[in-house]
């Protein structure tokens, strides 16, 4: 059951006669061996999914950036025997973009803070895999370092990490581009990676600076906006666009 975004749209999927039933079928014929879901909605409604005892295996967005806001629904998941997967383990490209940022993350290490965020993910005993991007050979070989000496991370190690940490970082854009189909063509996934930059440095003039040298567009297109929210239902992490599209246009 794929991209689940509120709790209604998981409800919607196990209804009777909808794709759950579906699934169940093609599980019973032999056609598959596990039904799992992924989703993108909080910890206190992973519980309720787990609780349900539907799914063996759930897929989420789970990183250095984001780990407090959705640890309790990981631990549910743990608790309940369920496979767990990690999409985005370094934030959608955003920690390998801004390493100084991220640097409290291989503090006191020889690792380099990609290698780091991946070993915080991965040496965690409730998580089972992590979904790793891989776009050169170095990505490769830099994800396989990342599971050199492994140790499990601590509580003290978790409260340091969540010390680094602000709420902001839990409404970065990861950049799936499920909103990119505006009806006036704006270019939406571009924009909204770059309003990252003033959550990461509360600075606006770096989101004008991304959007020009490295979108090679303008601010323009996000005064196009008719406020018809067809971004907003499709978005995975229900980010307010409108309104991040209106502070763009006013740069």
């Amino acid at each position: 059951m794929w991209c689940i975004k509120t709790f209604g749209e998981y409800e919607e999927f196990t209804k009777k006669g909808g794709i759950y039933d579906g699934l169940v079928k093609a599980k019973e014929e032999g056609l598959i061996e596990h039904i799992c879901c992924s989703t993108h909605i909080g910890s206190a409604d992973i519980a309720r999914i787990v609780k349900d005892g539907l799914v063996e295996g759930v897929t989420l967005n789970y990183n250095a950036m984001n780990f407090a806001y959705r640890q309790d629904g990981v631990k549910a998941c743990h608790e309940a025997g369920l496979g767990v997967i990690t999409m985005n383990p370094l934030g959608g490209g955003i920690i390998p973009r801004h390493n100084d940022y991220f640097s409290f993350l291989n503090e006191g290490t020889n690792d380099s803070v990609n290698v780091a965020a991946l070993k915080f993910i991965i040496s965690q005993k409730e998580i089972t895999a992590a979904l790793c991007g891989i776009s050169s050979l170095s990505d490769l070989e830099e994800d396989l370092k990342a599971t050199e000496n492994l140790t499990p991370v601590t509580n003290e190690e978790f409260a340091r990490l969540k010390a680094n940490l602000h709420s902001g970082l839990n409404s970065l854009c990861t950049g799936c581009s499920y909103c990119d189909e505006c009806p006036v063509d704006i270019q939406i996934p571009k924009l909204l990676d770059s309003y990252n930059e003033f959550i990461l440095s509360g600075k606006m003039e770096n989101v004008s600076d991304r959007i020009k040298y490295f979108w090679g567009i303008t601010n323009e297109s996000a005064k196009k906006c008719i406020e018809c929210g067809k971004c907003e239902r499709l978005c995975t992490q229900k980010l307010p666009i409108i309104e991040r599209l209106k502070e763009i246009a006013r740069l």
